[in-house]
């Protein structure tokens, strides 16, 4: 029989199933979804959460990018009383015969057992199905109802929706911090461009660095502090760093001195 999926489980959000008044605290991980992108897992251990690896903020952030994976099977192994799983359990059935698809429900082929996902990865929920999975066939409608209904599935869900939206919009981190981070980086990688340059060029020309003064726009200062002055003229980095360090606006001002 064909199941028409007419709605997602995120849908029960929105249809206030969940409580707008649940508080969710979803962990500001410091990782950029180009730092994700590095971290290598084997899909066949993606796919099966009997052989996911202890959950970290790296592991929740790589499986969280790469969605549940749900296995459909043909034919699903016989346990010792002759039942097994189907793939009728990765939907539910509304009260008003609509069927929902529960997007968390993971099957592991190495362990013939299922788990929720969201719980496994957020830790909400004391089940076997958020840790070492169930494989009570015949009782798993019952168990996979009252999951469904539960406070601490409904709180894990959200935190993986909320945390998958968060990483598709790439807002993982504090942006705002991280923009500046970055564009510090950047400023004294720059500089320590420069300064490499300056006293490279003044050392293929066995020139003396230092003079009597080690003070900026002082007589005598030597060739390297009038060379950082002449690129002071006309380089922005420079220019900056020689104000920065004129208004004392760093504690340490070596190889430079005001």
């Amino acid at each position: 029989m064909e199941i028409n999926v007419t709605k997602e489980y995120d849908n029960t959000i929105k249809s206030g199933i969940i409580d707008e008044d649940i508080k969710s605290k979803v962990t500001d991980f410091n990782l950029e979804n180009d730092q994700i992108d590095h971290l290598n897992l084997d899909i066949d251990i993606i796919k099966d959460p009997a052989k996911w690896p202890v959950i970290n903020d790296k592991i929740k952030l790589l499986l969280v990018k790469n969605n549940p994976i749900q296995i459909n099977l043909n034919y699903y192994p016989l346990d010792d009383s002759k039942s097994k799983f189907s793939n009728i359990h990765y939907f539910k059935t509304l009260p008003n015969g609509e069927k929902l698809k529960r997007t968390c429900l993971i099957y592991s082929e190495s362990s013939d057992s299922v788990y929720c996902s969201c719980c496994k990865l957020f830790k909400k929920d004391t089940s076997s199905l958020s840790k070492q999975g169930t494989r009570d066939w015949k009782n798993i409608s019952q168990i996979l109802k009252q999951h469904d209904n539960s406070l601490n599935h409904k709180i894990a869900y959200k935190d993986w929706k909320t945390l998958h939206t968060r990483m598709k919009q790439g807002k993982t981190i504090d942006d705002e911090n991280q923009v500046l981070i970055r564009k510090e980086t950047k400023y004294w990688k720059d500089i320590i461009e420069r300064i490499i340059s300056v006293i490279q060029t003044l050392g293929t020309q066995n020139l003396a660095l230092r003079g009597s003064s080690d003070k900026l726009y002082e007589f005598d200062n030597g060739n390297f502090l009038k060379f950082i002055e002449l690129l002071g003229k006309f380089d922005c980095v420079t220019k900056e760093h020689i104000t920065r360090i004129t208004y004392q606006d760093m504690d340490t001002h070596y190889p430079l001195s005001r």
